[in-house]
């Protein structure tokens, strides 16, 4: 892989963005075939649950939030039922099976001796959070990449990654590293051929605590994102795991108040650099 150059100033044009009608439909197609294939797969009905509430289809998104409740009590998922319970009793009050289900929702919280109650905005955040992870997922999916089943499979895995860990990032990549590292490679050329990003290698820079220090850890995990060098005073290099995700790249630039040059980042190389901007928030250096 040839070291990386410096790439336009503009972020990349992603072609997987589903702001097309027609990408719309085709994602919502395939994920309800995932759900189809996995009814209870909380991240895929979170995901239809997201993007039906979105277009305003109140019919599909009263169906899915319903179905996501239903998944949440088989899974004893007391994080997802704090918030699906209030959804359900703020915006469904004449509906009686919905007060039903947030009835058995609440009962879950009741007998769980352990649970961290989770806020409506929350809940929103993580849903959204999922979905454009999704659109790199889609993107790959696309061009045979990824096929059905492990398209599937990187979904499930991609929700069991947000419940499992809350300081690191939760991406397509990492679930991809863990399952097979030849397929990380073909997703990362891919990505380098249809976003055109270049793909940086972090051991041969070192990484400046001055653009690190930019942007707060946590937000750099909820972007998958990590400013790691300075060009100018006016322009900072990111480094990213998900090229794809426009609200990541329409928003750094105003919270780092720069013009932001993005690059792609291996995931283990993302995680180092990330323990080591952990370690010089809280003056550790062992």
């Amino acid at each position: 892989m040839s070291e990386a150059s410096p790439p336009p100033t503009a972020p990349p044009d992603s072609t997987a963005a589903t702001t097309d009608p027609e990408q719309i439909q085709r994602l919502l197609e395939e994920v309800e075939q995932i759900v189809q294939v996995r009814p209870h797969d909380r991240l895929a009905l979170g995901v239809l649950l997201g993007v039906y509430r979105s277009l305003g289809d109140q019919v599909r998104t009263t169906e899915y939030i319903l179905r996501f409740a239903e998944a949440a009590l088989q899974a004893q998922d007391t994080e997802a039922a704090q918030g699906l319970s209030e959804i359900l009793r703020d915006h469904y009050s004449d509906n009686v099976v919905a007060l039903e289900a947030a009835h058995q929702l609440e009962a879950l919280l009741a007998e769980s001796e352990s649970f961290t109650p989770l806020s409506l905005s929350l809940l929103q955040a993580n849903v959204a959070d999922l979905s454009r992870e999704l659109e790199l997922a889609w993107l790959l999916h696309q061009h045979d990449v990824l096929g059905r089943e492990a398209y599937a499979e990187v979904l499930h895995q991609l929700h069991r990654q947000a419940l499992l860990t809350h300081e690191r990032a939760s991406s397509v990549l990492h679930v991809l590293a863990r399952r097979d590292q030849a397929l990380l490679e073909a997703a990362l050329q891919e990505i380098i051929r249809q976003v055109r990003i270049p793909l940086i290698a972090f051991r041969q820079f070192e990484i400046s605590r001055a653009a690190t220090s930019l942007l707060d850890p946590d937000q750099c995990v909820a972007f998958r994102a990590l400013p790691f060098d300075l060009m100018t005073d006016e322009d900072v290099m990111v480094a990213t795991l998900n090229p794809c995700d426009q609200l990541a790249q329409s928003r750094l630039p105003r919270l780092l108040d720069r013009r932001c040059h993005f690059f792609l980042v291996r995931p283990d190389d993302f995680d180092e650099a990330m323990a080591t901007v952990r370690k010089q928030g809280t003056g550790r250096t062992g």
